[in-house]
């Protein structure tokens, strides 16, 4: 009994001030009334106990010696329940000031910051003192209900730290507050961090907005998709630092918009107008490449700075960032270019072309459509799409290897596969070019190296290779003639 009251003394008094030791959430369970220690040096969990109790596990119940933990009063009598509190303190122990207390804490990151303290502070005055741990906290301003205090220096998120709030011989002292970093998104009350809205899990860690990927921005600025889950997504805004993302395209898992232009690695913040308060900060997410075109070619082109203008366009696209689509030849004859692009209209796949263009290149399949796209590769093959750039590949001669581009009007664009034996399929559109090198489309040898389909994959170009050729027409001339002469010699004989 007398090693846990000198010990829950110790724990008291110095507040966790050693290094070894940290708390082990884990184990709170076990420890029914008192606190859970772990020690790094013995690698052993600890139970430290409140006054009043014992074991292993604080569950057992002994007399507590009620002088012997009086913090700012005394007592006389061995058997006292309480101690004798000098003003301005109460409780069992006179561990609590009258004039002021903390009811919880909005913590700094972990290298330090602004701290925030709510609770009662009327009779609080400039001439106040705040440390956490053994880290002073300078006071910036005093409400009544809250105080705000700059602190620095390292505070670890795996220890416990002891709050105190004192004015001349007036002081609180919280006992056992979490490193306010592991709560940095809620509210600390006692022991368990409150979260936010917009923020879950034990230490309000989560967000009800995730971020998986971010494309790359050319250093000029322009497009930029951002992949990931986004609740609410109608109240969230968009940031690159303090500039605001202009978004053409929304959905809980995708966004399309414009970007500043800007360099190197910038941060990504997403606000919640809802909540009053940012939900996502992704540090350096947003890379603008300096060796990226504009638009990333509008995701209809290469792009490749040994050109001017550096973006190559795909067949049916113009223009310096390639988002100026030629329409077919009019009645006129002549070609008429129209600018379409995802901002145009983003909500449907009518802002896209509504056309399959499939192309061979020699040894190499390309197909773009405004729906998704299937290829297939008999032996080595490598597919690249016209999006990410992302390779499906294999160099095995007896493999077959199926590589895709997503249904997502915004994504589906183009995909090119190289090999000896590809097949590319849309909903109604099928190319391929077969071992002897043949191009077939819908099943059918093709005459041209380019067909193109309008959207119900009516063919617009394509004419079937015919059987003959100059030498078969030449050789079937001569017969014809030679058996002329002789028909008109037998009628001459006659």
């Amino acid at each position: 009994m007398k090693f846990n009251i000198i010990l829950f003394i110790c724990f008291v008094l110095l507040g966790f001030s050693s290094s070894l030791v940290k708390s082990d959430i884990s184990c709170y369970a076990t420890c029914e009334n008192g606190y859970c220690l772990y020690n790094q040096t013995t690698n052993i969990h600890t139970c430290i106990c409140s006054p009043g109790y014992t074991g292993e596990n604080c569950s057992i119940s002994a007399p507590i010696d009620i002088c012997s933990n009086c913090f700012y009063g005394n007592c006389t009598d061995t058997n006292s329940t309480s101690c004798n509190c000098p003003n301005g303190k109460s409780g069992q122990f006179c561990e609590f000031s009258q004039f002021f207390y903390v009811s919880s804490v909005y913590p700094a990151y972990e290298s330090g910051g602004l701290v925030k303290l709510d609770g009662s502070f009327s009779h609080v005055h400039k001439n106040l003192s705040v440390s956490i741990g053994s880290h002073m906290c300078y006071v910036i301003e005093i409400t009544p209900y809250i105080i705000k205090c700059n602190i620095g220096g390292f505070l670890s998120h795996s220890f416990f730290y002891d709050i105190s709030v004192s004015q001349n011989n007036m002081e609180y002292i919280g006992h056992n507050y979490y490193k306010p970093e592991s709560c940095v998104h809620g509210v600390f009350i006692g022991n368990e961090c409150v979260c936010d809205n917009g923020w879950y899990g034990e230490k309000c860690e989560m967000s009800t907005v995730k971020v998986y990927s971010v494309t790359p921005v050319s250093t000029r600025g322009g497009d930029i998709y951002i992949h990931g889950f986004f609740e609410d997504i109608t109240n969230l805004y968009f940031f690159i630092n303090n500039t605001i993302i202009n978004f053409n395209y929304f959905s809980s898992s995708y966004v399309i918009g414009k970007a500043p232009p800007g360099n190197g690695y910038q941060d990504l913040r997403i606000f919640n107008q809802t909540y009053g308060s940012v939900v996502f900060k992704g540090i350096g997410m947003v890379y603008f490449d300096p060796f990226l075109c504009m638009n990333n070619c509008s995701y209809n082109g290469v792009c490749n700075f040994n050109f001017s203008p550096n973006c190559q366009c795909d067949y049916n696209w113009t223009g310096e960032d390639c988002s100026i689509y030629k329409n077919s030849t009019s009645e006129s004859g002549s070609t008429s270019d129209s600018s379409i692009s995802p901002s145009s209209s983003a909500s449907s796949s009518a802002s896209f072309p509504e056309t399959i263009t499939c192309t061979n290149i020699g040894s190499s399949l390309s197909i773009d459509s405004y729906s998704g796209i299937n290829c297939t590769g008999y032996g080595p093959t490598e597919c690249v799409d016209n999006i990410s750039g992302s390779t499906c590949s294999t160099d095995q001669e007896d493999s077959i290897i199926k590589c895709t581009v997503g249904s997502n009007w915004y994504l589906s664009k183009s995909i090119t596969c190289r090999g000896s034996h590809i097949e590319c399929k849309t909903s109604n559109v099928q190319c391929k070019i077969d071992l002897e090198g043949s191009f077939h489309v819908n099943n059918k040898i093709s005459s041209s190296n380019i067909a193109v389909f309008d959207k119900n994959g009516q063919q617009q170009n394509f004419e079937q290779e015919k059987p003959s050729s100059s030498a078969s027409t030449l050789a079937f001339n001569i017969i014809g003639l030679l058996l002329s002469s002789l028909i008109t010699l037998s009628l001459i004989n006659l």
